[in-house]
């Protein structure tokens, strides 16, 4: 009896820690589930907060996508009217320099028409000491010379032309012209016909009538081919037809002087102008 109470009593010992082992355990086993839900939910977190970093990072690369595009259009569209304004600006200067061109040729043909008039101015000077005596006479006929010719005059058509000669050289290039004009008209057969018609195309070019200037050069070779003033005055056509802006005119009166009368100072002249004119 006492062994088995003995053997009986341990089994009711081992029970007893058996029961109190899974006692102990019941709490850390409970704690361990509790541990995986906040695990998940803290992966649950984490995945949220990665999906909305994900959202803005996409929001933000749209948005500067659509920044970039818009600076794009802005840049080309500024780009485009820089160009525009380039090629206005370099139309522009292409006109000014055409403009400042035509205003060097026509200041060079001025200072040429300038010593022409002086170079005439002191040939009357002594024409005029030459024939003071013969003007005491004005019933006779007086021999004169003028532009390289002596030919015999009245002292009328002597007056006529030099009172036209004085308002050209005061630069009344109308009014000069029609003097010139009237002493044509005035004295058709006297000797001054041919230089008055001379002078008369010079003050037209001057006073800008270019058609009539062409016009009354070409009078003038007509009436005298051989005349000393006739390389001088296919220069002059040249220059009006320049003027004109009627730059094949011009070049084939050039090449008619140059052809017709090489050794003159209008053709060292109209070799250099044809070489500028396109």
């Amino acid at each position: 009896m006492p062994a088995r109470f003995a053997f009986t009593g341990a089994r009711l010992g081992a029970c007893g820690l058996l029961l109190a082992l899974l006692a102990a355990a019941m709490p850390a086993q409970a704690q361990l589930f509790g541990g995986d839900d906040q695990a998940r939910r803290a992966i649950i977190e984490l995945r949220e907060r990665v999906e909305a970093n994900r959202l803005t990072a996409e929001q933000a690369n749209q948005a500067l996508q659509q920044q970039q595009t818009e600076l794009t259009q802005r840049l080309d569209e500024e780009l485009l009217g820089l160009r525009r304004n380039l090629v206005e600006i370099g139309t522009q200067n292409d006109a000014l320099r055409r403009e400042l061109a035509e205003l060097r040729g026509h200041n060079e043909r001025l200072a040429h028409l300038v010593a022409e008039l002086q170079r005439q101015q002191r040939d009357l000077q002594r024409d005029w000491q030459a024939q003071l005596d013969q003007r005491l006479r004005p019933l006779e006929p007086i021999t004169v010379t003028v532009e390289g010719v002596e030919f015999q005059t009245r002292p009328e058509e002597v007056q006529a032309f030099d009172a036209a000669m004085v308002v050209l050289r005061a630069s009344d290039f109308e009014r000069a012209a029609r003097l010139f004009g009237e002493v044509v008209a005035q004295f058709p057969r006297s000797g001054y016909v041919v230089p008055a018609l001379y002078w008369q195309g010079n003050a037209q070019y001057a006073a800008r009538q270019h058609a009539a200037s062409v016009e009354t050069f070409r009078r003038m070779i007509a009436s005298s081919p051989r005349h000393p003033r006739v390389p001088d005055a296919l220069l002059g056509i040249a220059n009006a037809h320049i003027a004109q802006r009627d730059n094949r005119a011009a070049r084939a009166a050039l090449q008619e002087l140059i052809q017709a009368h090489p050794n003159t100072e209008a053709a060292a002249v109209a070799r250099e102008r044809i070489t500028r004119l396109r």
